[in-house]
């Protein structure tokens, strides 16, 4: 005979006590404390007894002096008690049946108080079916959030009768729905615990069922839908499995359920019976599912996406566009007057597509790549060996391939040089340690071998797949013309903007008029526009000519790329055709739109639609093309346009930061240096003394978890043992998203951590999301540090700290306070800082966290600021010496603390110091490669001279 499984037993912790008490207490005060106190408060209003029908005619008739208006309210309060008593025992009576609450007219307020008190009693008594699996209002009733990519949809459409019976669903690890199921009776039965409810709707949110219904966690649940389950073990696409070096031990202990109190001792209760049995061979649960300890998988979003995919154009490109962006917001942030901050985009849309930038951009796999041709280069001049017919290449961030064109055999078979090592006849791999591989350093100082070197696309592993065009020629796209103009926008961005192209100009013909200003102050030579071809062939022509009479004898040679949205004239077809005659030496290229009957002729034709995988010609790769949209290109405009805006704009609570010396103030002030006799900080003189100083700005309790993010980035006050080994860097950086940036939905917070390999699958959040809230714990009140999904979106409790919160509390606190109270706030947030934020992060992660790092890093230069102005008005030169060393170790580039250290040792009398401080800016300055601001080069020939 066989028997069937146990029930798990549900745990049952002391805030599920607590709970439970407290619901009851309001359950009995409204339910009998309120008829028991109405009589009393209102018996003066009611008839001692039942009216007869004359009293009721003459109360009817006769003038009101007031009681019936007093009366209407204990009618109303007696209506309301009324109603809530049906509504509580209609859920009373549903749950006990094990059946849903029904839906009572008028009457969903009463309802979603009886539906949040009568399943927490249960919950905290211990009940098993029934009461226990109604889920309660305050974390059920959600706003509808549907998940769009990362969303996994699940369709499997198991027939009714199938769900009835308790079949499993097709997938392993999901659970198909029969009639009166709850997510709180599922969690009991399928996870052993139903406090784990909350995991399964993480995982279900925005997922649509076969009949349409997109999951919110609110719905009543409907026979045949498939919902996920989470699972001991995560699947491959684990949030943190990948480049987690972050020390953690192997043994650490698994994650405490929910129920545990951060603080508690001990180890963690026990797996429960329904997730031990694991494998194909997994006992069934009591309704004949069998459980895996392996996530679905077999889904299109739990697959690593591409970046391609995602971004649709190339890490070169985006890190090129990253490098002109990085550089215009440093050149903002050094003309950044004192209380300001800089401009940046506040549009969702524009944040979201410099996210997409970051995540798309393989900084690591780009300057590997560069590193490498550099190195081949120097080898080849110090060996005196041309460079091989290079074609193309294959690179992903750690390794890299050369493609040689099959043009020469004794060319394609020739030893390879170093330091590459020959695969075949046409791949050579890089041999990453060896010896001929230059450092960056070295490597920066020769010249890029390929100007013309750009991405074609991805192949199918996810690997960046390079051609030169000058060796390819000439390049026909095929496809309609707006998919044609997004492959050329791709590849003139990443040209214009390429670190390795050297001297190239990229004509963009019939499309991209407004590309050349995204590079007018960067690469203003580079990128140029016409509207025909013919056009910029009169330059080309001019070129072709100077190099023919050997004007470019000796130099390096100009590299001419055309892309053409418009097919190619005849004429200036034989017209290109001359060029390449009169000067076959010309690094030349073209790719241009295919017509019917106008074409470059050229075995090089390529489909441009945005789903194609075309194959390189001469080789048996295929490539997906990178492109860049519209509307991408208008986003990308936006982003670099505000970051060439260098006016500052000012910055709300910190309008009480002194600005600098300037004009005649600047030249009274440098006139003299300090005299000890003078008076104190004029600033601090009008505040009256005996005037007490405003209370200090409430901080972050030290009992609860603080995340800081002001140098190497960390959570204190939890329990990394808690943690499964290399998972605490992608859990830290999800508590740092919901901290700074709460209110994320789903989708958000898949599209926004996901990095290079694209959005979070629904398995991957949901296991994120419940490791850190087991991680964190709760509080002394057994309230989670963080709560469930509410309103359709997650965030930390405001009882989490934050140093950045804290910081700024303080700092506008002393700011705004001239006296010693003010003056010590500010060294406390200084204190704060440990280092540049989020020092530590990793190149893949944090993405979005690089708008936040302007204004923290203004933030920390106006506190030393302030300090430095406070104490050099005082004659405390050391404090402010002091203040501004350290502030400058994190900063070096901030001239505006390098301009204040050099007006301190002016008034300190000190003229050995003032030179030490301006060769200490030059320094700074140089290892940046930056020229002085026209701001510090007055202030220095300002003071220079005074001292000769």
């Amino acid at each position: 005979m066989t028997t069937a499984p146990e029930r798990p037993r549900a745990r049952r912790s002391a805030g599920d006590l607590l709970r439970a008490g407290a619901a009851l207490s309001v359950l009995a005060a409204l339910l009998i404390g309120v008829p028991w106190a109405l009589p009393a408060l209102t018996g003066p209003l009611l008839p001692a007894g039942v009216p007869a029908g004359d009293a009721v005619a003459a109360a009817l008739t006769s003038p009101d002096a007031g009681a019936l208006v007093r009366l209407l309210p204990v009618l109303a309060a007696w209506a309301a008690w009324a109603a809530f008593t049906a509504c509580v025992a209609a859920e009373i009576a549903a749950q006990a049946r094990n059946r849903p609450t029904p839906r009572l007219p008028g009457l969903r307020w009463g309802q979603v108080a009886a539906a949040k008190l009568v399943p927490a009693v249960a919950v905290g008594l211990g009940r098993g079916a029934g009461l226990a699996d109604v889920v309660p209002a305050s974390e059920a009733i959600l706003a509808a959030t549907p998940v769009e990519a990362a969303a996994t949809g699940a369709r499997t459409g198991a027939p009714a009768a199938a769900a009835d019976a308790g079949e499993p669903a097709d997938d392993p690890g999901t659970y198909t729905t029969r009639r009166h199921d709850t997510y709180i009776g599922i969690a009991q039965e399928q996870l052993g615990d139903r406090a784990r409810y909350s995991e399964i709707i993480d995982l279900n949110v925005g997922r649509e069922m076969p009949d349409g219904t997109v999951l919110t966690g609110e719905e009543f649940l409907e026979p045949g839908w498939p919902l996920l389950l989470p699972t001991d073990d995560r699947d491959e696409d684990d949030p943190a499995e990948e480049g987690d070096e972050d020390g953690d031990p192997d043994g650490a202990e698994p994650p405490a359920p929910d129920g545990a109190r951060r603080t508690g001792a001990g180890a963690p209760a026990p797996a429960s019976p329904a997730a031990a049995g694991t494998g194909a061979n997994a006992a069934p649960d009591r309704r004949g599912n069998r459980r895996r300890r392996t996530e679905p998988t077999g889904e299109k979003t739990d697959q690593a996406v591409p970046a391609v995919k995602v971004a649709g154009y190339s890490a070169p490109l985006a890190v090129g566009l990253l490098g002109l962006l990085d550089a215009r917001r440093l050149l903002q942030q050094r003309r950044r007057r004192p209380g300001h901050r800089i401009v940046q985009p506040t549009d969702d849309a524009l944040v979201a597509a410099e996210e997409t930038m970051r995540h798309a951009a393989d900084p690591a796999g780009v300057g590997l790549l560069d590193q490498a041709l550099r190195s081949l280069a120097a080898r080849a001049a110090r060996t005196g060996r041309p460079l091989p017919p290079l074609l193309g290449a294959r690179v992903t961030p750690r390794d890299c391939e050369l493609l040689l064109a099959a043009e020469d055999e004794d060319e394609t078979g020739a030893e390879p040089l170093a330091p590459f090592q020959a695969v075949d006849g046409c791949t050579w791999r890089l041999d990453p340690g060896d010896e001929a591989l230059l450092g960056r350093g070295e490597a920066a100082a020769v010249p890029g071998p390929c100007p013309g070197l750009v991405t074609l696309g991805r192949d199918a592993a996810g690997a960046h797949l390079f051609v030169d065009l000058t060796r390819a020629a000439a390049v026909n796209l095929t496809g309609a013309p707006e998919h044609v103009r997004e492959v050329l926008t791709a590849l003139a961005l990443e040209l214009a903007a390429s670190a390795w192209a050297g001297r190239i100009g990229v004509t963009a013909v019939g499309f991209g008029d407004e590309l050349p200003a995204l590079l007018r102050t960067d690469r203003p030579d580079r990128l140029r526009h016409t509207g025909t071809v013919s056009a910029c062939l009169d330059r080309i022509e001019l070129l072709a000519r100077d190099l023919h009479d050997g004007a470019e004898q000796g130099e390096e040679r100009p590299t001419e790329i055309i892309l053409s949205a418009r097919p190619i004239a005849r004429g200036d077809l034989r017209r290109l055709r001359d060029i390449a005659s009169a000067a076959p030496d010309l690094p030349l290229g073209i790719v241009a739109a295919a017509g019917d009957d106008r074409h470059l002729p050229t075995d090089w034709t390529l489909d441009a639609a945005p789903e194609a995988v075309v194959t390189l010609p001469g080789t048996e790769r295929t490539v997906l093309l990178q492109r860049m949209t519209a509307e991408q290109s208008d986003q990308v405009a936006a982003v670099l346009g505000a970051a060439a805006r260098t006016r500052s704009a000012p910055a709300e609570g910190w309008e009480a930061v002194p600005p600098e010396p300037d004009g005649a103030d600047a030249d009274a002030e440098e006139e003299r240096p300090h005299d000890p006799a003078d008076p104190a900080d004029p600033e601090e003189e009008r505040t009256d003394p005996g005037e007490p100083a405003p209370p200090l700005p409430a901080l972050a309790d030290p009992a609860a978890p603080c995340i800081r993010i002001l140098g190497p980035i960390g959570i204190t006050g939890v329990d990394t043992r808690k943690l499964e080994a290399g998972k605490r860097r992608a859990l830290v950086e999800l508590a740092c998203l919901l901290k700074l940036k709460p209110g994320r939905t789903p989708d958000q917070i898949s599209r926004t951590l996901g990095g290079p390999r694209g959005p979070w699958s629904a398995s991957t959040r949901a296991a994120g999301l419940s490791r850190l809230r087991s991680w964190l714990g709760r509080d002394g009140d057994e309230r989670p540090y963080f709560p469930n999904l509410t309103g359709g979106v997650y965030a930390l409790a405001d009882t989490i700290g934050c140093d950045w919160t804290d910081f700024q509390a303080l700092a506008r606190y002393g700011v705004d306070n001239a006296g010693p109270a003010g003056t010590a706030a500010l060294h406390q947030a200084l204190d704060l800082v440990r280092g540049a934020p989020f020092a530590d992060a990793a190149p893949e992660r944090y993405a979005w966290a690089e708008p936040l790092k302007p204004a923290i890093t203004a933030a920390v230069a106006d506190v030393a600021h302030v300090l430095a102005t406070r104490h050099t008005a005082r004659g405390e030169f050391d404090a402010a010496r002091e203040v501004l060393t350290a502030a400058l170790e994190n900063d070096p580039a901030a001239e505006l603390l390098h301009r204040d250290l050099v007006r301190l040792e002016h008034r300190a009398g000190d003229p050995g110091a003032v030179d030490r401080a301006v060769q200490g800016l030059t320094a700074a300055l140089d290892r940046l490669a930056l020229a002085p601001d026209p701001e510090t080069r007055r202030l220095v020939e300002r003071l220079r001279p005074r001292w000769g």
